[in-house]
């Protein structure tokens, strides 16, 4: 657990809509998560789909005034408040909710100086290059070509096994040296 003295490493995985960017965060997170590392993801959207659904109680309570409404159910939770701050860096998001995670995979946040992989899909160009002017850990960067589609629209397309795992292991050794000083501490 995280004593706050520092923040896990933020990935931002960013491309165009349909690129396959959620895609390859689910088919990333067994693989990280099985090198023992606690991740926790983050999603920019640039319209805010309502979750909380009218008329229903926690709707009731946000609109009755409620600070924060939190939500309990059977395995999951849910926290439904306002941005008051406007719209939240993924840094900032990260020391709000994942002080205890060893990384942070955050879909979206394109403007933002972070470790990045750009997904981009068929037929696409990539940026090939971080922002100027962007060093340190931010400067990683990656691009990855989607995979086609297959015929089949049931499944989502599957990212090449060893590709997958080769980038599972790049994004590890950007969280290990905070992973391995919270084990070290844990004891």
């Amino acid at each position: 657990m995280s004593t706050g003295a520092s923040l896990p490493p933020v990935v931002a995985i960013s491309g165009r809509s349909g690129a396959g960017k959620t895609t390859l965060i689910e088919q990333l997170l067994p693989l990280l998560v099985e090198r023992g590392l606690r991740v926790v993801t983050l999603k920019h959207a640039h319209c805010l789909a309502e979750v909380d659904v009218a008329g229903k109680d926690t709707w009731r309570h946000r609109h009755a005034g409620a600070a924060r409404v939190v939500l309990e159910g059977r395995g999951a939770r849910a926290v439904f408040e306002p941005a008051t701050e406007g719209q939240a860096t993924a840094r900032a998001l990260a020391a709000r909710f994942a002080a205890d995670a060893d990384l942070v995979l955050a879909e979206g946040f394109r403007g933002e100086p972070l470790a990045r992989v750009e997904v981009v899909a068929d037929g696409e160009s990539a940026s090939l290059a971080p922002p100027p002017g962007v060093t340190g850990a931010a400067s990683w960067y990656r691009v990855v070509y989607a995979p086609r589609p297959t015929p089949d629209a049931g499944e989502p397309p599957r990212w090449d096994v060893a590709a997958l795992a080769a980038l599972a292991g790049e994004i590890a050794r950007l969280a290990a040296p905070l992973a391995v000083w919270r084990l070290a501490s844990a004891s």
